[in-house]
């Protein structure tokens, strides 16, 4: 019997992700009151949750973009360095 190639597995794999995402997305679609400083909206919880995860992902980029810009800048790039294990 000939196992499945890379193709297949990550088409199978997307299909049972779909799956748990619309699964998940049916059982979260009551509504729930937001409260913001002087408004309350009222939204479906998986619609709260999506934005929420992608505010989480946008900053989870931000700052590793500025970690990794920081870590560069620290970095001393001079050609000529000298060290006791040159001499």
């Amino acid at each position: 019997m000939k196992l499945m190639t890379k193709k297949q597995a990550k088409f199978f794999l997307s299909i049972v992700l779909v799956l748990i995402v619309v699964l998940f997305s049916i059982f979260n679609m009551e509504t729930i009151t937001v409260n913001f400083l002087f408004a309350k909206l009222q939204v479906p919880l998986i619609i709260l949750i999506i934005v929420t995860f992608i505010l989480g992902a946008i900053a989870s980029y931000l700052f590793s973009f500025s970690n990794k810009k920081e870590d560069k800048e620290s970095v001393p790039t001079s050609k000529n360095k000298n060290t006791s294990e040159n001499k």
